[in-house]
């Protein structure tokens, strides 16, 4: 495996920790956020798939530019972390729509309805509480590819 991939996926891997962190920091209980996890396994384990394919080929993308132009290394780290993370939401978010999402269109919901539900809200919240650590590791994660 190339550095880049192999630090992009140690940066992913340590959100995941910072984002458990939290949970357990909002729900105040081992317990709620056990329960949390397991309400929605499948969700979960495709996003976090998603996170680490996507970061495969973003982590080549970054360290391509990097080594092109060094001195942006920061900003193209947290950009490509933040893409790594759409991703993930948008892979975990494709089977809560496919599962539940679509035959609540059967049952009388608007499509924009079920798409606010099950690609909107989860970024919103995601990238509400992900942004500040995704920025700081993802200029961390630059800086690594640029010194590799």
């Amino acid at each position: 495996m190339k550095t880049p991939v192999f630090l992009t996926f140690g940066i992913i891997s340590i959100n995941l920790l910072i984002a458990v962190t939290f949970l357990l920091i909002i729900f105040q209980s081992p317990k709620l956020v056990w329960e949390f996890i397991t309400r929605m396994p499948l969700n979960l384990s495709i996003g976090i798939i998603g996170l680490y394919i996507s970061g495969k080929f973003i982590a080549e993308w970054m360290s391509s530019i990097i080594q092109k132009v060094k001195y942006i290394s920061i900003p193209v780290g947290i950009l490509g972390l933040f893409l790594i993370l759409i991703v993930g939401i948008f892979c975990g978010s494709s089977v809560g729509f496919i599962e539940f999402g679509i035959p609540e269109i059967n049952k009388g919901y608007d499509i924009n309805e079920v798409i606010n539900d099950y690609y909107f809200k989860p970024a919103f919240w995601i990238l509400l509480f992900g942004s500040i650590p995704t920025i700081i590791t993802g200029g961390f994660l630059g800086y690594l590819i640029k010194m590799n």
